[in-house]
């Protein structure tokens, strides 16, 4: 009977034993499997972090960019306001200048109608130089007329050497004929020297601007037997007045006397039509403005906007 217990404990222990290694083993496993899982998220949060550093990168050259964009913006805006208290001043003057004309005008039509009252009472002598000093008057008075409208003149611009589009749609002299049969090379080349002058010249704030980069292009289009006219205008208005105007860009004509768009600024290229025959909205607002044939025409017009 001692013998049975006894083996009865040893059978018991020895299930014990099993069932505990077996406890173990499943919790070695599940353990394992929990690494596993824990390791394989930390992997994903890892390329997470990656990818978030990559895009923090971007963000910050994208930062950079925006930050050289804004300071370029912020140059040309003190720019605009130093040309602007340019004018003012000149036009302070020439009011001033005009002011003073008509107050002499004044003072001479005074005169005037003083001589032509004494001239009623007047001897033959007396009549003889009174007429005299009234025809000295008269003309006085006729070259500060003139004066006047020249100060006017300066004072308000406006397109006299303009032309208009009639004068130049389908004239054979607004063909680019050194190109015909060539229309691709041609639209390459239009593209290559838009490029080159917008990398090779430098916009500096209150000495150059986009009348002077249309200039350039211009030059630079006739080098190569390519016919062109400079356009200023308004790109926000329709029926702009020149005084409105703030923007120049060019006409190039092809060939056949097509017009090809030219931004002067940034030597983009913009055609009239899109491949599948739809107009470019793009173009558009490059459609109208005022023409000019040669830049000495354009200054002439612009005065002090220049």
């Amino acid at each position: 009977m001692m013998m049975i217990t006894r083996l009865s404990l040893r059978i018991f222990i020895l299930c014990l034993i099993l069932v505990l290694g077996a406890g173990i083993g499943i919790g070695q496993a599940v353990a394992a499997r929990q690494i596993g899982v824990l390791g394989s998220q930390i992997a994903q949060q890892e390329e997470q972090i990656s990818s978030l550093d990559s895009e923090t990168q971007q963000l910050k050259a994208e930062t950079a960019i925006l930050a050289l964009d804004l300071q370029e913006k912020q140059s040309a805006y003190d720019s605009l306001l130093v040309k602007q208290g340019s004018t003012v001043e000149e036009l302070q003057t020439l009011q001033a200048s005009f002011a003073n004309l008509t107050e002499e005008y004044r003072g001479l039509r005074e005169a005037h109608d003083a001589l032509q009252e004494a001239a009623a009472n007047a001897t033959v002598d007396e009549l003889i130089s009174l007429r005299e000093q009234v025809s000295l008057l008269e003309r006085v008075n006729s070259l500060l007329h003139i004066q006047v409208a020249q100060l006017t003149n300066q004072l308000t611009p406006a397109p006299h050497h303009a032309v208009r589009g009639r004068d130049i749609w389908g004239k054979p002299e607004f063909r680019s004929t050194a190109w015909a049969g060539r229309d691709y090379e041609l639209q390459r080349k239009i593209e290559e020297i838009g490029r080159l002058l917008h990398r090779t010249h430098t916009f500096i704030p209150g000495e150059t601007d986009c009348n002077d980069m249309a200039v350039s292009l211009w030059n630079m289009l006739l080098t190569e037997n390519i016919k062109s006219v400079i356009v200023v205008g308004n790109l926000e208005k329709v029926g702009e007045t020149l005084e409105e105007s703030n923007h120049a860009w060019l006409y190039v004509f092809d060939a056949q006397g097509k017009v090809i768009y030219l931004e002067a600024t940034t030597g983009e290229v913009f055609y009239g039509r899109l491949p599948d025959g739809s107009t470019n909205p793009r173009a558009v607002p490059y459609r109208e403005g005022f023409i000019y044939l040669t830049p000495s025409d354009l200054r002439r017009d612009l005065k002090g906007m220049w």
